[in-house]
């Protein structure tokens, strides 16, 4: 028989708050995934299928929603449980150990993604040996780029966007992915390694590094604003909460009245 953990469990063994902002926040994905649904298919099947961009059939369009539900509910799920046990835990001090909490998330978000996340969706095969294969290495070795392994992605299943990016911790070796369309669009391989430099620009320059260290004290900012203002409970009762309070709705209004400023947050921290 399954136990829950005694910290979702309330006084009659039914469900404590925790546990009850769960089942809330669970139906709330699952609304809002549903609301959407029209918006992101007439952004693929109208207006990238207008530009020829569209490679996605419904049936995977279909499968790419619901398996991105069921990553919302394995790994979201605790995360937030954790979230919600750490304000609830250490008071008004809670913003230090939230913000180092979800720098850890992060940290582990990078290790499992190409491992166990990025195969539900895309085929990574490695580069086959060939001049594309060797300028890549050589600018690697001439940038002191920490280069182990390079792959094509099948991006070319569901769009005819090309691209090129990077994984790996910051201080760790890198994997360099390049989608395959953008190995069939361009017209020799300089082009492709063109793209790669830049994307090894941002690590020569730190880019990854500067907007992790960013996004740490954006988070904190976020924590020690909420944490003065789930304390004023009258925007609470302004939505019908009088005798609970919820820290999970605590957040959700809070974010709302956010909005406006981290629009200007987020434009700020894109100038980098």
């Amino acid at each position: 028989m399954l136990k829950l953990p005694k910290f979702l469990l309330g006084s009659a063994g039914v469900g404590g708050p925790i546990l009850q902002s769960l089942l809330f926040l669970g139906e709330f994905v699952c609304i809002t995934t549903v609301l959407g649904l029209p918006v992101d298919y007439y952004s693929h099947f109208v207006l990238e299928e207008k530009f020829g961009f569209n490679k996605l059939t419904v049936p995977m369009w279909i499968s790419d929603n619901l398996k991105s539900l069921a990553l919302v509910g394995v790994l979201g799920a605790p995360i937030m449980a954790a979230f919600l046990k750490i304000i609830d835990y250490f008071g008004d001090k809670f913003m230090y150990y939230l913000t180092l909490f979800l720098f850890s998330v992060q940290i582990l978000m990078i290790i499992i993604y190409p491992k166990f996340i990025q195969p539900l969706f895309n085929k990574l095969t490695p580069l086959e040996d060939g001049e594309l294969k060797t300028d890549v290495e050589a600018l690697a070795a001439q940038e002191k780029f920490p280069l182990d392994k390079l792959f094509v992605i099948d991006g070319s299943k569901r769009s005819s966007h090309s691209n090129a990016y990077f994984l790996g911790l910051p201080w760790g070796s890198k994997q360099i992915v390049i989608y395959d369309t953008l190995i069939s669009q361009s017209k020799n391989v300089k082009e492709v390694v063109a793209v790669l430099g830049h994307e090894i620009g941002h690590w020569y320059l730190s880019h990854t590094t500067k907007l992790l260290v960013i996004n740490q004290a954006h988070i904190f900012s976020i924590f020690t604003l909420f944490s003065a203002f789930v304390k004023n409970k009258s925007l609470y009762n302004s939505f019908g909460f009088y005798n609970e309070y919820p820290t999970l709705i605590g957040f959700m209004l809070f974010g709302d009245v956010l909005k406006p400023t981290d629009a200007i947050m987020g434009f700020l921290m894109n100038l980098n």
